[in-house]
């Protein structure tokens, strides 16, 4: 058992072990590793590079779970959940290698690349077999009216654009208060 108390750390050994010197406890802890797990004092941000969800033309939205990460070519790559097929894989670089070059094992766990060498970093895309994800595939269809949305934009920003109008010229005039009458009206002629 550990346990804090008034800030100090304590070790509490269960049973009779016949430990009573330092160098036994040290012998004991390497054969009988603990694992201590702790709040960390300092906040670590991660930046989870997620991509925004896109609704298609069509309005349909698909949710499902998807590997998209880098893996280290190690004789091939194991995959960390089986998956049905591979969308891409590319290069460090960002180049996409050819369907023609890469062979997935029947269980959806191994990746092979043709030529590839060891340790060579590449980018899997691929979509997790529905029976083994954690979140179902969810189809979301939605109605889409691209026009009404252009012209509900168009109307936002004409009516910005009205309240900004409005507002520069109450700007303007009470700007013009301060100075004379004949400065006021020739400045408000075209």
């Amino acid at each position: 058992v550990i346990g804090v108390t008034s800030g100090n750390l304590f070790l509490r050994i269960k049973g009779s072990k016949g430990i009573t010197t330092v160098t036994e406890l040290n012998t004991y802890l390497s054969t009988n590793p603990i694992t201590l797990t702790y709040q960390s004092a300092e906040l670590i941000v991660t930046d989870l590079n997620i991509t925004p969800l896109m609704a298609y033309e069509n309005g349909t939205v698909i949710v499902e779970s998807y590997i998209k990460r880098p893996f280290v070519y190690d004789s091939g790559i194991t995959l960390p959940h089986p998956v049905s097929d591979i969308d891409k894989i590319e290069d460090i670089l960002g180049n996409k290698i050819d369907d023609s070059e890469i062979s997935l094992s029947s269980d959806g766990l191994t990746v092979t690349i043709t030529g590839a060498s060891n340790n060579q970093s590449y980018t899997v895309y691929a979509p997790i077999r529905p029976e083994e994800a954690t979140i179902p595939t969810s189809i979301m269809t939605y109605t889409s009216n691209t026009d009404a949305q252009i012209e509900g934009l168009n109307k936002a920003v004409n009516t910005q654009s009205v309240i900004l109008n409005k507002h520069d010229s109450m700007l303007l005039g009470l700007a013009l208060s301060y100075i004379d009458l004949e400065v006021r009206v020739t400045a408000l002629e075209p």
